[in-house]
């Protein structure tokens, strides 16, 4: 029996890093190096996206080794640039009450994002994330309300910083970059969360109900159908993470570490249940889901009705994937903090499971093209993983 489960062991951790540790691309991007964009072209504007980043990797420092590496790079831009946090700034369970025992390390976490604000002469904005949201249970409303609170107060003229959308409302918040690129933030946990215990869930919100959210979202992809559009949100549409339903050798035998990370207890067939249920159906924060899905496939409709240039930008899945589907494009940027599980061969061009974060330039001829990095926290490396073209000049 020793040796079988030490057999398991060893396959779980070389299907472990098989999985991670290697980048796959599709046929459309494994030559990417030899793709760049025009010479001599003007950038306009960079925005950089890092998501899940609501966790330090070295209590003593305060440090977070992917922001470490974010700040070192955005320092060297040169031409405008807004820094956006994707959503789950704060594990696990958001901002706590001041007088909790761990409001003090909590408040460091979202520190060291905020120092990020005075990397670069641009805007930094925070999104929420479901963990952002008292890990979607209830109680979430105020600890969104709590943490834009405490982020806002280092806002300043020389760093400017927001927590959008504004005031725990669903309503979206529009900026207008220039006059080709628009940034639109979203709040995808207020769909998600339980409504029935946060009773103020939209007090002094102009949106009321989540239609009225779908009629706002329809108007923006119409208004804005000739632009370039950024969709800023927590969830993705698509993903071959584990919320999409994908899972590794690791989650079937062992699917207690997905609870508890320590807790290696071999559990095979029976832990097989857990990842089909995740698949079929999910919980709120899974894509199968139907409140998931209902809201996912909506806006997907919208950007591909609209046939303007849309690309989604989410976290929620740790790792980097890239995907260009009908003509809209989807970025996942999930691994400011922590990897789990991408699958390889799948629906993704590219797919990654190592932390990193990833930046798009804008350029003067509206070209513009989404560059993914991957960090060595070892060797204090940051590494080009993927340069892909995401709008050709007009």
């Amino acid at each position: 029996m020793i040796k079988f489960l030490y057999a398991i062991s060893i396959l779980c951790f070389l299907s472990s890093c098989g999985t991670l540790h290697k980048p796959y691309y599709n046929d459309t991007v494994k030559d990417w190096k030899n793709n760049n964009p025009l010479p001599q072209q003007e950038i306009i504007h960079s925005l950089y996206l890092i998501g899940d980043a609501g966790e330090l990797d070295n209590n003593l420092q305060k440090t977070n080794a992917v922001t470490t590496a974010l700040k070192k790079q955005i320092a060297l831009e040169k031409s405008k640039t807004s820094l956006v946090f994707l959503g789950d700034n704060v594990y696990p369970h958001g901002l706590p009450k001041k007088d909790a025992h761990d409001r003090a390390y909590t408040e460091e976490i979202l520190l060291e994002q905020i120092s990020c604000a005075s990397a670069h002469q641009g805007k930094t904005y925070f999104i929420p994330g479901n963990h952002d949201w008292n890990k979607h249970y209830p109680g979430g409303r105020k600890a969104i309300l709590r943490q834009e609170k405490f982020i806002e107060a280092y806002n300043t003229e020389a760093n400017p910083i927001s927590f959008l959308p504004d005031n725990a409302c669903s309503d979206p918040e529009i900026i207008e970059i220039n006059d080709n690129l628009v940034f639109v933030f979203l709040d995808t946990q207020w769909w998600l969360q339980r409504w029935q215990y946060e009773k103020d869930i939209n007090q002094g919100c102009k949106i009321q109900t989540k239609q009225e959210f779908l009629d706002q979202m329809s108007s923006i992809f119409s208004t804005y159908q000739s632009k370039e559009l950024v969709i800023m949100m927590h969830h993705p549409i698509h993903s071959d993470g584990v919320h999409g339903g994908h899972f590794g050798f690791k989650h079937h035998v062992f699917p207690l570490t997905e609870a508890y990370r320590h807790l290696w207890i071999p559990l095979p067939f029976i832990g097989s249940l857990y990842p089909a249920f995740r698949r079929i159906k999910g919980s709120r924060q899974d894509i199968p889901n139907n409140h998931n899905k209902t809201l996912m496939q909506e806006l997907k409709r919208m950007a591909q009705t609209s046939g303007g240039q849309v690309i989604f930008a989410s976290g929620h899945d740790h790792g980097l994937q890239y995907y260009d589907q009908d003509k809209i494009k989807y970025i996942i940027s999930g691994a400011g903090g922590k990897i789990d599980f991408v699958k390889r061969n799948g629906n993704a061009d590219y797919a990654r499971g190592k932390r990193g974060f990833v930046k798009i330039d804008f350029y003067k001829n509206k070209e513009s093209w989404a560059y993914y990095y991957v960090i060595n926290p070892d060797k204090d490396e940051t590494m080009l993983e993927l340069r892909v073209n995401l709008r050709k000049p007009d």
